[in-house]
């Protein structure tokens, strides 16, 4: 509730005094802007504070002193007043007040039937309550409203109208019988307006207060005409900018050795530069030009120059400018100069005259987040105040909402949540509004925020006029190196260089590489390298500092020993010789490719399927492979990244598609061995991922920039490769490994004694008889090659170590090591005889009884006597009930 304090009384009673005082500071300050630039600026500091205090009786002010007769303007609510005091010798001081401002015709009329509505009253002896009399005053900013408010009531005290002490207004519409709608001023008034406040100052202005230029300024002002509209404020503030713009001018022209006159405002203070001189004489444009690459940024800021001068040629020629939002979003990865165009982007819009400063404040979504509920809006209110007539740069801007690279299912964050609220609400959009935020971002979460957030933000913040900022090529890279090789003074020869730019593109294939700022620390990195190689120290010698290619990269020549060793990678794998000839192949081929200048990286494979038996060697030479690949130069790192096919399956439907692109960009420039993949074959979930790993290898973020290889047994990759048509094609290049022969595994066998010392003691036919088992072993279904060799190695360590006498060798003779074998067949039969027992349906219910008797027979038999015997016997009785289980 709003009352006519006494407070407000003594206002209006001093109302002329303070009024002629204001005057008379600024006839007083005069003068002292004319004696130096200094003290202009001190003063000028002074005198907008002081208007910023007195700017709610601004509006006021304007109004002249002459009655209301005198008033020139067609208002036909002032025309209605002025005949009635002259008809019916109607007065009202607050009535003359309102009659005498520019506009507020709405605001006339309704005075004057309020006026009717109480007189009539009077006359009726009838009682009006305060609903009768409250208003509700809406309308944009700046319009009028507090003053209406004050006047209206004042007006009311004025007539003594009933219930006028207990009347309220409000700026809400809610309960209350009447509304009072204030449109905005249209162009001639807000000239208007503009004459009356020059008129009470010693300001003069180029072409005189009603020229062509002060009509420009006024309708720049008035094209962003529209919700949230500022009116008078945005008049002033176009005002504020001009004398901006002025101190400038002065201050160049001084420099020169000019005499400006300092109340003199000129055509391009108060419209701004032209365009077309701003063009060419921009330094952040300048600058943007030189920066590498960024075409379609410089494009669209070359579109911004463009729309600036057809708008100043249709401001010439008296038509409205068409104006858009300053505010921008940043779409690219890291690295590729997001920030720096931002700054140069806010030089740019001031160079332009469409912000009153050119600084630019950057912010990070911390700088908004407060830990208790109602400080992140505090927080945001108090940032966006300060920036004012400022670019605010938020950089990682979707940090702002709690869902971005956090998962589908997360709970949203309040104080985030409230930091995007404030910013919706206080950004109202509207053009000419001198402000300039800028968000930046990744794009696929910048723009998973905008979708998922408060739906306002898309219409503060257009997605569709983003700028976007692209990975740099190789080329670009290479510039950027150059550049910065320069601009630091270093020298690096030609060998250097080279090895530079193999590394920035093999670099450039991981994901979330970081373009300019990995240039920077490849760089940071070579000079370190240089300054620990160097004999004498860059401290005596900084002036020549000339980088060499082990600076770069210590092993730069990996490539050239890629082929002597890669035999020596295998060395601890038997029965991989196939497989060694055929990586020896793709590593000559590359090396010759290179000698003759041909790209080899087309013509080398970079899937495989891996298909054989267990125990065979599958990850471990996808491991090798990782490293050869590296030593080749087709990768960034010899990591292998391990998975199995539930990693490529989500928990949530239509998430499958994500996860397998999560992975994809995981392993970027790295190898990612997919195990057991025939499981891709089992379902729809399966199926899906096996289309979307398909997809992705097609496209050119993926293809060639990693190596993928699906690992199964030989049967069921085959059949995997027949569930989409497009997957065999994507992996043409099958890698097949053999079981292992009787003498591969004597030999892993071997090697594995052999590695802790243990000494194998032969004897005549001893490994004749030995080979013989492991060749019976590897005949069985159940066999796991190495796998198995290992495992009775490591059994036979644990048994030999377990009676070795202290101060003699560990040894075994090769009798036992056949006895072992022969037991491991044993068991092998039995592994199958319980597999067949569990997998065969009987109709005898009797069946499932007999085996499990058989087995627990087995089990005991050969813990009590540990004889091959005893273990025959229960596989032989076995095969008796039932000779078709095998």
């Amino acid at each position: 509730m709003t009352k006519d304090s006494g407070q407000g009384r003594q206002t209006s009673c001093h109302w002329k005094s303070s009024e002629i005082e204001f005057r008379d500071l600024c006839r007083a300050l005069s003068p002292l802007l004319q004696e130096s630039l200094p003290d202009y600026r001190d003063y000028a500091i002074e005198f907008r504070n002081l208007c910023k205090v007195l700017s709610p009786l601004l509006l006021e002010l304007s109004a002249p002193d002459d009655p209301v007769e005198r008033v020139k303007d067609n208002s036909p609510s002032r025309l209605e007043w002025i005949r009635l005091k002259r008809t019916e010798g109607a007065q009202s001081k607050y009535l003359d007040k309102l009659m005498q401002m520019v506009g507020l015709e709405d605001a006339k009329a309704f005075f004057l039937r309020m006026r009717a509505i109480v007189q009539i009253a009077k006359r009726q002896k009838k009682e009006l309550s305060r609903d009768d009399l409250a208003i509700a005053i809406v309308g944009n900013p700046g319009i009028g409203r507090s003053i209406v408010e004050r006047l209206y009531h004042r007006f009311l005290s004025e007539l003594r109208a009933p219930g006028y002490a207990s009347c309220y207004t409000r700026d809400q519409t809610h309960d209350l019988k009447i509304t009072l709608n204030l449109p905005d001023y249209s162009d001639d008034e807000l000239q208007r307006i503009m004459v009356r406040i020059i008129a009470g100052t010693q300001w003069k202005v180029e072409g005189g207060p009603n020229g062509k230029y002060m009509w420009m300024m006024v309708r720049l002002v008035g094209s962003a005409r529209g919700p949230g509209f500022r009116n008078i404020c945005a008049l002033k503030e176009a005002w504020n900018r001009a004398l901006d713009r002025q101190t400038e001018r002065i201050r160049q022209e001084q420099s020169e050795g000019r005499h400006p006159d300092c109340l003199l405002l000129t055509r391009e203070d108060l419209i701004g530069p032209d365009p077309a001189k701003a063009h060419r004489e921009s330094p952040a444009w300048t600058k943007l030009q030189a920066m590498i690459g960024m075409e379609a940024v410089k494009s669209s800021v070359q579109l911004l120059f463009d729309r600036a001068t057809w708008n100043y040629h249709r401001l010439q020629q008296g038509s409205v400018p068409l104006q858009s939002s300053l505010n921008r979003v940043f779409l690219g990865p890291p690295g590729t100069g997001k920030t720096t165009v931002a700054t140069l982007y806010g030089q740019i819009l001031a160079d332009l005259g469409l912000l009153s400063s050119a600084e630019v404040v950057v912010k990070n979504p911390s700088d908004f987040i407060a830990g208790y509920i109602g400080h992140s809006e505090h927080r945001t209110k108090k940032i966006l105040k300060e920036t004012k007539g400022k670019v605010l740069i938020i950089d990682d801007a979707y940090m702002l909402y709690s869902g971005a690279r956090a998962g589908a299912h997360i709970q949203p964050d309040d104080f985030r949540v409230a930091v995007i609220d404030t910013l919706v609400a206080e950004l109202d959009n509207t053009p000419g509004n001198d402000r300039c935020v800028i968000l930046l971002g990744y794009e696929e979460e910048m723009q998973e925020m905008f979708r998922k957030s408060n739906p306002g933000l898309a219409r503060r913040f257009a997605l569709a006029d983003a700028f976007h900022f692209t990975n740099y090529t190789v080329e670009q890279l290479g510039q950027i190196l150059d550049l910065k090789l320069n601009n630091q003074g270093l020298q690096v020869t030609d060998e250097a260089r080279k090895v530079a730019m193999q590394m920035l593109e093999k670099a450039s294939e991981r994901p979330n590489f970081g373009n300019g700022g990995d240039v920077e620390n490849l760089l940071s990195h070579a000079t370190e390298a240089y300054g620990k190689r160097a004999i004498t120290p860059m401290l005596e010698s900084p002036i020549d500092v000339v980088l060499e290619p082990e600076d770069f990269d210590l092993h730069h020549r990996r490539h050239l020993q890629a082929a002597a060793k890669c035999e020596s990678r295998f060395q601890d794998l038997v029965g991989v010789e196939e497989i060694i000839v055929q990586m020896q192949e793709y590593q000559k081929a590359v090396a010759s490719m290179r000698r003759r200048g041909v790209n080899p990286r087309p013509y080398i494979p970079f899937t495989f399927v891996f298909r054989g038996p267990p125990g065979t060697g599958k990850t471990s030479t996808a491991r090798k492979v990782g490293q050869i690949f590296y030593d080749m130069g087709f990768l960034s790192a010899a990591e292998v990244i391990e998975c199995s096919v539930s990693d490529l399956i989500a928990s949530y439907q239509g998430q499958t598609g994500k996860q397998v692109v999560d992975l994809l960009e995981q392993a970027l420039g790295k190898v990612l061995f997919i195990d057991e993949a025939y499981r891709l074959a089992a379902g729809e979930h399966e199926k899906q991922a096996v289309d979307e790993l398909v997809d992705g290898l097609t496209k050119t973020r993926y293809a060639q920039k990693l190596i993928v290889v699906l690992a199964g047994y030989n049967r069921e990759m085959v059949e995997l490769m027949q569930v989409n048509r497009g997957l065999r094609s994507r992996f043409p290049t099958d890698v097949v490994f053999q079981p292992l022969s009787a003498g591969d595994c004597w030999r892993l066998l071997q090697r594995e004694l052999a590695s802790v010392d243990i000494q194998i003691i032969e004897e005549s036919g001893g490994v004749a008889k030995v080979t013989g088992a492991f060749s019976r072993l590897r005949k069985m279904e159940c066999w796991a090659n190495a796998r198995d060799v290992k495992r009775l190695a490591g059994f036979l360590v644990r048994q030999i170590f377990s009676r070795v006498e202290d101060g003699k060798d560990p040894h075994i003779t090769i009798e036992e090591i056949y006895q072992q074998l022969e037991l491991e067949e044993s068991k092998k039969r039995v592994e199958k005889t319980e597999a067949v027992a569990a997998a065969v349906p009987r109709e005898d219910a009797e069946w499932p009884k007999v085996m499990s008797k058989l087995v627990s027979r087995f089990h005991r038999d050969y813990k009590q006597t540990e004889k091959i015997s005893a273990l025959e016997a229960a596989v032989m009785h076995a095969q008796e009930i039932d000779c078709h289980a095998f």
